[in-house]
């Protein structure tokens, strides 16, 4: 009884799965990869032979191979993706590269990470306002996936997930919501399941519906290349007089006015999904820190009361029905 129980739940697994390599996304082994044939270069260079056996001699070589990232100024990033692969790839490593990780440790004291400058309510009103007066007819297939996408981070969707995401994986509730659906979102692909976004600002919401009626549902919602949105990003900001975003900038600024509008960590925690209070807490308390510390362009502080405004009339005119705490001033 019990085999025939374990049978029928085989059954319903694909079979065709690799654990081992479904342990890690696809992107994540790409860059895993790539760090590692840079290692391997590395190697050639000074004559050196790549052997995994002789385990003090791999852990020599791989310190001496951080030090020569960090000496060349190169990202540190490929420190990390180095050690991660060499650990993906073989697990027996895991603690036998003690010199290579405390050189990446001390790296990472020397210089921590820098965090995305959060973008303040006042700017992102003043990027959707600078984009709804100039949209037209013949510009609307490049302005609507931009706000799109500007918005879905906002409403604290990763960069990434964005990019991954079809209009078939959002839904327009009649009550106004929007949901997202996310399935190649960093916790889905580790752990197969399907992550979830609802949307509860009815201006952004509003934005993503007449973006996605301009589309169809096996429309990508950025349809251009994926490097494409930084370049056009860029050049937004220096057209709008703002400089120094990131698109991440967009999710700690949205998730900074999710908590000052709901003063709740544990919704802050469900809608950006956050492990626990504590988590998003060091994530608000630094951003908020960063947003008291910003300056803002004159031009967009004092016509802020004006974009506001603006926005509020143009939501009215389209259908927005409730309060934004993205328009509140």
């Amino acid at each position: 009884m019990i085999f025939r129980i374990i049978l029928r739940r085989n059954q319903k697994r694909k079979l065709e799965v690799d654990l081992a390599r479904a342990a890690v996304g696809n992107a994540a082994r790409g860059r895993y990869d790539a760090a590692l044939s840079r290692y391997k270069i590395f190697l050639s260079y000074f004559g050196f032979i790549f052997q995994i056996q002789n385990l003090l001699r791999l852990d020599e070589h791989a310190a001496a191979y951080v030090q020569s990232l960090y000496e060349n100024s190169l990202p540190m990033v490929w420190a990390a993706d180095f050690l991660s692969g060499l650990s993906d790839k073989w697990p027996h490593l895991r603690g036998h590269l003690s010199g290579a990780w405390r050189n990446f440790t001390a790296w990472k004291r020397l210089e921590p990470a820098q965090q995305a400058k959060p973008a303040s309510r006042i700017v992102v009103r003043w990027w959707f306002y600078v984009l709804l007066v100039g949209l037209t007819e013949a510009n609307f297939h490049v302005v609507f996936p931009f706000m799109a996408h500007l918005a879905l981070v906002w409403a604290l969707c990763r960069p990434a997930e964005v990019r991954a995401l079809f209009w078939k994986d959002i839904e327009i509730l009649p009550d106004g919501r929007a949901v997202v659906c996310i399935d190649y979102s960093k916790t889905s692909v580790r752990k197969f399941t399907s992550e979830s976004v609802v949307i509860s600002d009815p201006f952004i919401s509003k934005i993503l519906d007449l973006a996605k009626s301009c589309s169809t549902d096996d429309d990508l919602v950025w349809p251009f290349r994926v490097d494409t949105f930084g370049k056009m990003f860029n050049a937004f900001q220096a057209e709008t007089h703002t400089k120094g975003y990131t698109p991440y900038s967009l999710k700690r600024g949205g998730a900074s006015a999710h908590y000052l509008h709901f003063k709740s960590f544990e919704k802050l925690c469900v809608d950006g999904r956050w492990n626990s209070v504590k988590a998003a807490r060091v994530y608000i308390d630094s951003a908020v820190a960063s947003l008291v510390r910003q300056s803002i362009p004159v031009e967009v502080t004092n016509r802020q009361r004006a974009t506001s405004r603006w926005l509020k009339r143009w939501a009215a005119s389209v259908g927005v029905d409730g309060v934004s705490f993205l328009l509140e001033t």
